[in-house]
């Protein structure tokens, strides 16, 4: 009830503290600590890539003159950041919420590069509906590389061509015109280059086009969601630099633009 002191107790411990106290209770009073919050603007409180040591970072502690030394953790060889240079990290980073890019494949199939450093072959789906929506970072663009009689060749091979990397051609496509490049992923390829194609396929169902997988690159931070509908099966090949794990796992239930 209003006035009744006793269905609020904490309104009766509030009005009995001192202003001063009262103000150094609200936990959201910017004059709570200012001596902290002026030395948060100088000091970085969060890194772009977290729980993340790139290179040796010798720490002045002793005064002796000597330091200690913050050495990188474990190298898991399968990751994507540890096929890359450590100066190419950051940009791999998000730098804000995921938004999906959605492509629809045509019926003849098609070749895409993500961001410089995963190739897709998509095989000819004849009746069959499918597209992909790529989730990651803004530096990791979508370009089509070809289609049609390239991709369906791709898949037929299957064997090692020149190169030693199967259907997969080490020279992603041109940079966009704006610039916006995830470099990182060419310079990967330039030194590992490119892993033996990796078939996948998923079974498709007729009706309206559905969640079909989600298709993860180990380190990756996104991953491409596969929708499709029709008879039959879906195939692909996957390049990513020589070493790095791709697979497939369930669909998430995210919202995937039309």
């Amino acid at each position: 009830m209003p006035g009744d002191r006793r269905c609020a107790p904490w309104l009766m411990w509030e009005h009995a503290l001192p202003p001063t106290h009262r103000e150094m209770a609200d936990m959201g009073s910017r004059s709570y600590d200012p001596a902290a919050i002026g030395a948060g603007r100088r000091l970085p409180t969060a890194s772009g890539i977290p729980g993340t040591t790139l290179g040796l970072i010798p720490l002045p502690v002793f005064s002796s003159g000597g330091c200690l030394v913050d050495t990188p953790g474990v190298h898991l060889h399968h990751r994507l950041p540890h096929a890359l240079r450590p100066e190419h990290h950051a940009a791999l980073a998000p730098r804000g919420r995921l938004r999906g890019r959605g492509v629809a494949v045509p019926p003849g199939g098609a070749v895409l590069w993500w961001g410089g450093c995963v190739r897709l072959h998509v095989a000819p789906h004849r009746g069959q509906h499918v597209s992909l929506t790529f989730f990651g970072p803004k530096s990791l663009h979508v370009a089509e590389a070809g289609g049609g009689e390239e991709a369906a060749g791709g898949l037929a091979r299957g064997a090692p061509g020149a190169g030693g990397v199967g259907a997969c051609s080490d020279r992603p496509p041109p940079p966009p015109a704006d610039g916006a490049w995830f470099r990182g992923g060419s310079a990967a390829l330039l030194e590992r280059g490119l892993s033996p194609p990796r078939r996948l396929t998923k079974p498709l169902a007729p009706g309206q086009p559905r969640a079909i997988a989600d298709l993860a690159v180990s380190g990756l931070p996104g991953w491409v969601s596969v929708h499709g509908s029709g008879a039959g099966e879906l195939a692909l090949e996957v390049c990513v630099p020589a070493g790095v794990e791709v697979f497939w796992r369930p669909p998430l239930p995210v919202h995937v633009p039309a």
